[in-house]
């Protein structure tokens, strides 16, 4: 006992309060696991990371902030947390605690020249969701956390500015370009295993077994993550340097198979449609004399990966096949667009009445159907252009416009400035990618009024206020051709 109380009174009182500590937290972290499961336990040792990452690279953080609500880990491992009756999603915390981050950070910045053709527009619609909100809460008596269930996707849109002010130089901007690379990376083959194997690794839902018109494919699955998105991003970066004439190495070009890989196994008609349609688009501005080669290596990437997936999974080529050919079929008497008909149809009697502010933020516009058990549409509209007028009132079409004009007169605006190679190949990308995004919002409204796609176009159209900037600066040159 003299022996124990001896060498206790060598140790200082801090080593001594550092035991007590280490004992407790062992204590306590034996007590957690015996009683959480192991991935809440895994979500609270992981969950200080962000904000550290945030504080030391915070373009990674914003980065990631879109990655999470794109599926990048399963929601099992990243609990909501409960609050008024709703809770808040990882990514929404995730975004909370990046603001005052960045604002801490890069008070005083400068660094607004390239979010100008933006500001308008964004400030018009936060005014439109104030009106919404408050029409949804003393019309409609829509519950609060109802309204903030869809008000909270549309904070998303201040990852444009955040953006901006964060890539303050080239080295953080190529940076955060690289980054984009690795999560196309990380999503694409995510994409790959996921449709083969029916092992659900991304997104909020688990895979569900690929149908087309009430015919299902054993074996083959579909998946329900938004970072497909990333992975088109990347394949246009990679057609985009080919047409620019940029040097890539050998490894990277491999990359365009996994990536078309990944594409091809969504079993996304509308993604493969205008896929093909946004590398038009980069001909158009980039120029058709490299088209028999990009057709031949298209070619080349068909045969590839047809010979890897007829090998892995033979009835994938039969799924792709029957995909791709029953789109008239689908359109005819397909259960979806049956579906998307009678939304529509609701829609607009509900807004024939309501025609000036819509129905507001978190507002139902038909009852729960009996035909979909356990599936609560009753705020969701496929349409995107649709749903958004529908909440937020046809005034919310001007903010469309205003947008789109933004996008396309600074991308042109930056394109006719004959920037340097690297550059122009984030601007043709950025285009293909937004054309995209927008015609698929006409069956998938998450571009418009869901965080990952609003995330996703704040980001490309944050990267093109940031090449103005960069030019605006004097930081890269180019010669003015409009």
């Amino acid at each position: 006992m003299y022996e124990i109380s001896n060498k206790i009174s060598q140790l200082s009182v801090k080593n001594l309060v550092l035991w007590i500590i280490l004992f407790f937290s062992a204590f306590l972290a034996g007590l957690l696991a015996a009683i959480l499961p192991y991935w809440l336990i895994i979500a609270i040792m992981v969950a200080p990371i962000f904000p550290v990452v945030a504080w030391m690279r915070p373009e990674y953080a914003i980065l990631g902030v879109v990655a999470l609500g794109s599926g990048l880990i399963k929601a099992q491992f990243l609990p909501m947390i409960p609050i008024m009756g709703g809770s808040v999603t990882p990514q929404d915390l995730a975004l909370l605690i990046l603001i005052p981050i960045i604002v801490l950070k890069f008070s005083g910045t400068q660094w607004i020249y390239g979010l100008r053709p933006f500001v308008q527009t964004l400030s018009f619609l936060f005014a439109l969701l104030f009106i919404s909100v408050i029409n949804a809460y003393l019309i409609f008596k829509t519950p609060i956390k109802d309204i903030l269930g869809e008000f909270r996707h549309f904070f998303h849109w201040l990852l444009l500015p955040m953006l901006v002010i964060t890539l303050d130089n080239e080295i953080k901007f190529k940076r955060f370009i690289k980054s984009i690379w690795v999560i196309a990376i990380v999503f694409s083959l995510g994409q790959i295993i996921q449709s083969i194997t029916g092992v659900s690794i991304l997104g909020q839902d688990d895979a569900m077994e690929l149908g087309t018109l009430g015919h299902t494919y054993a074996g083959l699955f579909r998946g329900s993550s938004a970072g497909i998105n990333f992975s088109v991003y990347a394949l246009y970066f990679l057609v985009g340097g080919y047409l620019l004439n940029i040097k890539l190495r050998i490894w990277i070009l491999s990359l365009s198979i996994v990536f078309f890989l990944a594409i091809l196994v969504s079993f996304g008609r509308g993604l493969w449609a205008t896929t093909l349609l946004g590398v038009v688009i980069m001909m158009l501005m980039a120029g058709f004399n490299k088209l028999p080669k990009l057709i031949g290596i298209a070619v080349l990437m068909i045969l590839i990966g047809g010979t890897v997936i007829s090998i892995v999974k033979p009835a994938a080529i039969l799924a792709l096949e029957d995909r791709a050919l029953s789109v008239g079929d689908e359109v005819d008497h397909g259960s979806s667009m049956g579906w998307r008909f009678y939304e529509t149809k609701i829609a607009l009697e509900k807004l024939q009445a309501h025609p000036i502010f819509g129905i507001g933020l978190g507002a139902s516009y038909r009852p729960i159907s009996a035909s979909i058990p356990g599936f609560d549409a009753t705020k969701y509209v496929h349409d995107g252009y649709l749903y958004m007028i529908l909440k937020l009132g046809p005034m919310s079409l001007l903010v469309i416009y205003g947008f789109m004009r933004a996008f396309f007169m600074l991308a042109k605006r930056m394109w006719k400035m004959q920037l340097p190679s690297e550059y122009q190949v984030v601007i043709l990308a950025s285009v293909a990618l937004f054309i995209q995004l927008m015609i698929l919002s006409v069956t998938q409204p998450e571009f418009l009024m869901k965080s990952n796609g609003i995330g996703l176009i704040a980001i490309i159209s944050g990267l093109l206020s940031v090449v103005s900037n960069f030019q605006y600066e004097g930081i890269i040159s180019g010669k003015s051709n409009i």
